[in-house]
């Protein structure tokens, strides 16, 4: 991102979702590989892409891979990335970006969460409060479906990813569980709600932000 960098917090990155506080922002036009929410702690910022003037928000969501730019307005935003494939973008996408690249968000129960509550996460450097509370905003956005009962296999799976050093590849762990790739494939998408491949890449991020 050209520009004012601006100033942020730590980034905290979760299977499919990361997320990081910041101020200061005045972007160049730039894109993310993936799905943006913004949420402002103290008043507005603003967006302006290719065909849009300056336009101030308290909380806004970007389509995958829109160009667009940002003004952070001297305030305080929390901004939260979610994996392009995973099954929250696809629904959040489908309810507020259907005819836009970006909304404002007034169609959601965003406005029931406190600024209070905004900035107790923004103060808070417990990573299962921090998660817990993003998942909480997300679910003011959208309606989840009662999570499936546990798979042991794809729990196992989990943990070959999380725990293997070396290289592997999807069969590797399809192997490892007594699975066909193409079944782990598909049961990993519904029991975590994002591609296999797409989780893989998200723990290696997180594992070099941990130890960077």
């Amino acid at each position: 991102i050209y520009g004012n960098a601006g100033t942020t917090s730590a980034l905290y990155v979760w299977n499919g979702l990361s997320a990081f506080w910041g101020t200061s922002f005045h972007t160049n036009p730039h894109t993310h590989d993936t799905l943006q929410l913004v949420f402002d702690i103290d008043k507005s910022f603003r967006l302006k892409d290719k065909s849009t003037q300056w336009t101030s928000y308290s909380s806004a969501i970007i389509k995958t891979s829109h160009l667009h730019q940002l003004d952070s307005n001297n305030s305080i935003q929390l901004f939260i990335y979610l994996d392009k494939d995973s099954e929250y973008t696809k629904e959040l996408e489908k309810k507020y970006l259907s005819k836009k690249n970006i909304s404002d968000l007034k169609d959601s129960n965003i406005n029931k969460i406190s600024t209070t509550f905004f900035k107790r996460l923004l103060v808070s450097n417990d990573c299962n409060v921090l998660f817990k509370g993003f998942l909480t905003i997300i679910q003011h956005l959208i309606d989840f479906e009662k999570p499936v009962q546990s798979d042991d296999r794809i729990v196992k799976a989990i943990s070959f990813i999380i725990n293997t050093e070396k290289q592997f590849k999807v069969k590797d762990i399809a192997d490892h569980i007594c699975l066909s790739e193409s079944r782990l494939r598909y049961l990993f998408k519904k029991q975590v709600g994002q591609p296999i491949q797409s989780f893989i890449v998200w723990m290696k991020v997180h594992s070099l932000e941990t130890f960077r």
